[in-house]
């Protein structure tokens, strides 16, 4: 078992074809640039998921065994997971990037569905796929597993 401390930091490392994982750039420059991140800060890289996949489409969790046990050993030793680049987690990076302005209209009094949706409407943010938020779109995020770990590692 691993020894946690508040320097630890979990990697992810996934490349989306065969191709990518049978030359190992991929795999090897990711682990490279998680490395000398992970030195620059000080953390120590306790534990490495690697899966060579595609994670295409929202439900991309139910498809990453490997993503889905870093959150899990992250939740368990309460640590963040480091990615060499955020589209390693998902490609919507406007899904991802948007959860942050869910919590902030949350932080600031927006303590509704509705609510949030109003404020991310009246920021003119637009859903992923170019629509206004409604109390249910900001609920179908917000209920992603990948919502879940994302937002829970903020707020350590």
């Amino acid at each position: 078992m691993y020894k946690m401390a508040s320097t630890a930091v979990i990697s992810y490392v996934r490349v989306s074809t065969s191709q990518q994982g049978r030359s190992g750039l991929g795999i090897e420059a990711q682990r490279q640039s998680l490395s000398q991140f992970a030195k620059a800060e000080g953390l120590e890289l306790v534990r490495e998921f690697v899966k060579v996949e595609t994670g295409k489409g929202f439900d991309a969790l139910d498809r990453r065994p490997q993503l889905k046990a870093a959150l899990a050993t992250a939740k368990r030793l309460k640590c963040p997971v480091a990615v060499a680049k955020l589209d390693r987690l998902s490609r919507h990076v406007h899904f991802i990037s948007g959860l942050p302005i869910i919590k902030e209209a949350q932080r600031v009094g927006a303590v509704t569905l509705r609510a949030v949706a109003e404020a991310l409407n009246a920021r003119g943010i637009s859903t992923a796929r170019g629509g206004s938020w409604h109390a249910m779109s900001v609920k179908n995020v917000l209920d992603r597993p990948i919502a879940h770990a994302v937002t829970q590692q903020g707020e350590r």
